[in-house]
């Protein structure tokens, strides 16, 4: 199982690359990209939501993120906010365009997924484990 989101987490992460060739398909409000993950996972914040504007790309960019978060704690997580809705253990940030829409708000994997229709959802397992 653990092959197989990691799989899936880096083709997903893959199909953030904006070409001129083969775009993903997207809304008119632009791409729309949930990423759960861990310290690795923001950096993407610091820098991509310019450099889509840059480029004339719309990008709706949301983190859920703990440090050091693995792809085991992450699914404990999901089944804790299943039995309690006050479970909020993430630091929730989004980006809109390049502005930040969201700081430091707190959240759970099962509101994230439903705050929005994303059209690219990444799960990152910790570097520790990621072998």
């Amino acid at each position: 199982m653990k092959r197989i989101l990691l799989i899936g987490a880096a083709i997903a992460a893959g199909s953030l690359c904006f070409s001129a060739e083969e775009e993903p398909s997207r809304s008119a409000d632009g791409l729309k990209v949930l990423m759960i993950g861990n310290s690795f996972s923001i950096s993407c914040t610091r820098q991509l939501p310019q450099v889509a504007k840059a480029n004339g790309h719309k990008l709706d960019l949301a983190s859920l993120y703990i440090g050091g978060c693995s792809l085991e704690r992450h699914w404990n997580n999901v089944v804790a906010a299943s039995t309690n809705a006050t479970f909020k253990p993430y630091r929730f940030d989004r980006f809109v365009d390049g502005r930040r829409v969201v700081e430091k708000g707190a959240a759970n994997i099962p509101d994230a997924l439903v705050m929005d229709k994303w059209d690219v959802v990444t799960v990152q397992q910790c570097s520790h484990k990621s072998w």
